[in-house]
């Protein structure tokens, strides 16, 4: 066997893992954007999102989310923020903004950071952000009175807090993802304008399980 048949079979199994990988991710993409492609533009035109915008996205998990949504906008520099930086990958969540470009011949034009929060603190900038986004999330957050005023903190005055969430159909109501309880529409509001932020809008999304997944506006005066 000469050097040349031994360095190929030490290297095609690398070549076909990476292949297969590569597959594996594409189709967990086209996946992820059929889900979820409707409710990331459903925000981008409940909330108009001005070029030079910067928008927190909290509780982001793997970024695919805020990567979906930036197909329906230009030159925003995004925060991505969650507590777990295992969930986090460069070179995925890359893939991901490429992918979905591809797929809407989408120049691209953003710029996009990752910080790692905790529990009580996003360890964002505060009073740079004209968007705050909390996209599935708000019925996660343990410490949810310290979240929300460090939310409130990270607007510029006329900055938004966009919050999707599905609502409680009854008292009690629980997550059947997290076992997490989840909340009715006036506890939202009610915990967000406890931290002087204004409701300008309320809107449906859509119903999953039986329950409204609604779109919830707040502006900082």
């Amino acid at each position: 066997m000469t050097r040349f048949h031994l360095l190929l079979l030490l290297v095609l199994p690398a070549i076909t893992g990476s292949a297969q990988q590569n597959s594996t991710l594409q189709k967990q993409l086209n996946t992820f954007w059929k889900a979820k492609h409707v409710r990331a533009h459903a925000i981008a035109r409940a909330v108009p999102f001005a070029a030079g915008d910067t928008v927190a996205d909290i509780g982001s998990a793997d970024g695919w989310f805020a990567a979906a949504l930036s197909m329906y906008t230009d030159s925003i520099t995004f925060f991505l923020e969650d507590i777990d930086s295992g969930a986090w990958s460069r070179t995925k969540f890359d893939s991901a903004v490429n992918h979905f470009a591809a797929i809407n011949q989408k120049k691209l034009s953003h710029q996009f950071h990752y910080v790692k929060g905790t529990e009580k603190n996003t360890h964002l900038t505060r009073n740079i952000f004209h968007k705050v986004l909390i996209v599935d999330t708000y019925h996660h957050f343990s410490h949810r009175d310290e979240m929300l005023t460090d939310v409130a903190s990270l607007l510029r005055p006329g900055g938004k807090v966009i919050i999707l969430e599905a609502l409680a159909r009854k008292p009690g109501d629980i997550h059947h993802g997290c076992r997490k309880p989840i909340f009715a529409e006036h506890e939202i509001i009610e915990q967000l304008e406890a931290r002087h932020l204004k409701l300008e809008a309320v809107k449906l999304i859509h119903k999953v399980a039986g329950r409204k997944n609604k779109l919830f506006v707040f502006v900082k005066e």
